[in-house]
Parts: C-alpha cells; sequence; structure tokens
C-alpha cells in the first residue's frame, strides 16, 4: 500500500488544533507534521534563557508574517544552553537568543517579586545578579530557619560551614569525602529535629562524581536509617541529591550545598561560573547551607569570593563575628518586616 500524506495521516489532530486557543508544545515540537500550515499570532517561548538561538528558531517559524508577537522568559544570570561540543562552544553556540538580545541593547522586563526565599536569603542574589531589583513578597517570618542547624542567627537562616578537607579527582570529576561527613552529621541533626522531614531537604554539588558518593554514602548511612531517607517504594533516597543543572527551575525548604573544591593552588574549574552561583544559592525557601574551603573558594574572584566577602561581613560564617555589624544588623531586620515593607524597597 502507498505511504499516507501527511495532511490525511494528522488530519484529526489537525482538525483539533485548529479549534484550539492554546497550542503547547517544545521547541522542536514545533517542527511536527500535525503543526505544518499552521501560524499563530503570539508565540511564548518559556526557559528561553536555556535554548539555543536554532532551537528557539523553530517556533518562531510559526509565527504569523504581518501580525504576530513574540515573548521569551526565561533568565541570562542563570544556567545557559548545555552544549557539549567544545568547537560549538568556541562559536558562541552557547548562547541563547534570550541573552543575545539582552546585551544588545533590548532590555528585558524583569518580573521582580520573589515569593520563594526568605527575604535574608534573596538578598545576595538580589544586588549581584539584578542590580538591588529583586524585591521579595514573603515575610521572613513564614520562612523559620530549619531546626537542628546552629545557624549565626534564626533570624538570617544562611550559614557558611568550613570544611577543612581535600578533594579527590575522579575522572573528569571531583569528590571530598570531608565534606560527605559534614552533611551526614548535620543531616542527622537536621533529621533528629523532627521539624524536616527528608523529601524536604535538597543536596547540590557542582561536580557529578560528589553526588554519586553523597547518595552512595547517606543511602548506606546508618545514622541516618531511622529517619525514613528511603522511600517506601522504590528505596531511593528521599534526601534529593543532584548537580546544579538538576535543581534548576526546582525549590526546596532546605538545600545544603557541597562545593567539593579544596586544594592548594586555589582551583575551582567550572565552580567559577557565577550563573551556576546563582542558580545554587536560589533554590531554598527556609534555609541555605554551604559547605566549602574558605581558601579555595576565595580565589573565585567573580563567583564564590564575593559572596564569601558578604557571608562575612553579615556574620554568616560559622564560628566568625560579623566583619561589619550594620550591615548583619540590616539583613536581621529584613526578618520583622511585613510584605508591604519588603514590596516598598529592594532586598
Amino acid at each position: 500500500s502507498s505511504r499516507p500524506d501527511q495532511n490525511s495521516m494528522w488530519s484529526e489532530e489537525k482538525r483539533l488544533l485548529a479549534r484550539a486557543q492554546v497550542v503547547c508544545c517544545t521547541c522542536s515540537g514545533a517542527e511536527h507534521p500535525v503543526l505544518q500550515g499552521m501560524d499563530f499570532q503570539s508565540v511564548i517561548i518559556d526557559e528561553a534563557g536555556q535554548a539555543t538561538e536554532p532551537a528557539t528558531l523553530v517556533p518562531l517559524m510559526r509565527l504569523h508574517a504581518s501580525k504576530g508577537c513574540v515573548v521569551l522568559i526565561g533568565d541570562h544570570k542563570q544556567l545557559p544552553p548545555t552544549v557539549a561540543d567544545q568547537l560549538s562552544l568556541s562559536e558562541g553556540f552557547a548562547m541563547p537568543l534570550f541573552e543575545r538580545l539582552a546585551t544588545r541593547g533590548v532590555d528585558p522586563l524583569l518580573l521582580n517579586i520573589q515569593y520563594r526565599m526568605h527575604p535574608a536569603i534573596a538578598q545576595y542574589p538580589s544586588y549581584q545578579y539584578y542590580d538591588g531589583r529583586l524585591r521579595t513578597g514573603i515575610r521572613g517570618t513564614k520562612r523559620p530557619a530549619p531546626a537542628g542547624i546552629a545557624w549565626p542567627d534564626e533570624r538570617a537562616p544562611v550559614a557558611f560551614l568550613p570544611v577543612e578537607g581535600h578533594e579527590v579527582r575522579e575522572g573528569t570529576s571531583y569528590t571530598n569525602f570531608a565534606e560527605i561527613g559534614a552533611i551526614e552529621m548535620l543531616l542527622e541533626s537536621i533529621l533528629c529535629a523532627g521539624d524536616m522531614r527528608p523529601e524536604d531537604i535538597g543536596i547540590i554539588s557542582p561536580y557529578a562524581a560528589q553526588v554519586r558518593q553523597l547518595r552512595r554514602t547517606l543511602g548506606s548511612s546508618t545514622k541516618l536509617a531511622r529517619y525514613n531517607c528511603r522511600n517506601s517504594t522504590s528505596r531511593e533516597l528521599s534526601i534529593e541529591v543532584s548537580s546544579v543543572d538538576g535543581f534548576q527551575g526546582r525549590e526546596k525548604e532546605l538545600i545544603i550545598v557541597s562545593t567539593t573544591r579544596a586544594n592548594l593552588t586555589g582551583s575551582v574549574g567550572f565552580l567559577s561560573d557565577a550563573r551556576r552561583l546563582n542558580v545554587t544559592i536560589t533554590r531554598a525557601r527556609r534555609g541555605l547551607v554551604v559547605c566549602g574551603h574558605f581558601q579555595t573558594l576565595s580565589t573565585d574572584t567573580h563567583g564564590w569570593r564575593p559572596w564569601l566577602s558578604w557571608a562575612q561581613d553579615r556574620g554568616l560564617v560559622a564560628g566568625c563575628a560579623a566583619t561589619d555589624p550594620q550591615a548583619a544588623q540590616e539583613l536581621l531586620r529584613l526578618h520583622g518586616l511585613s510584605e508591604e515593607e519588603l514590596l516598598s524597597g529592594a532586598v
């Protein structure tokens, strides 16, 4: 029998789509045969900051020729598209259309109110990445600091926990067993306090080897066994451990970060990508704990050093007093402000 033509093959689907007010698809799905011959007056592309330019052009080809409008929704200050080929990277293939427009004079309209994070967690990314324009629409008292952690001050649930360990190379990745041990002890204290369920906690590491080792160690931990840290059906670890990329667009009540790198040369690898840092420190709703080697991270002049300086000034480094008491008090003051007061000025 002869192969049916595309029109007859998708006739019923085309009939249904013709009656729809909104059609949802992926970028590549916009080229599906069922959409051939269709155009749209409005094309909205979500997560446009993570789509390559060629991928973005596919749905744009569905735009009505004379009376169409396009909306790109995304954040070019967070993770870019994943491009594995080094030649393509060197040719600029990883720059999304969203970022290209933003850097060529098309000023993005900032959605400047966030409802996820405690206002103290939001303060640094607001001024470091969004020119102080990001405001908080949730009061700090509705995001209480998780129990079981010796916070420098519970009114600002952010802490840097210095860990004096050493990185271990594993292929092209790294592990750090001292940080894993510190996180295991921290989790035991948190779960013993009873304020957090295992599924409320997320652990982020930028290195795949550290993610694997964390899953193995925590999954077999006798210290954590009595806290029901495994899914009753799948038996997988209920505490989510993933890479920065795996947490893009996600959130947890408490985020623990294992930065992993610890060496005498101050080498931080791709930890120096400020966009990765932005994603890492903006996933938490109620508390953020960063475990790392202070001296190594301090060599990262564009990413971690500014964050550590911010934390030091405000007394958020475990065991250290604030180096800027006024800045520390301003941060703590955010906890008691109402939503109206928070929205009246950038955090």
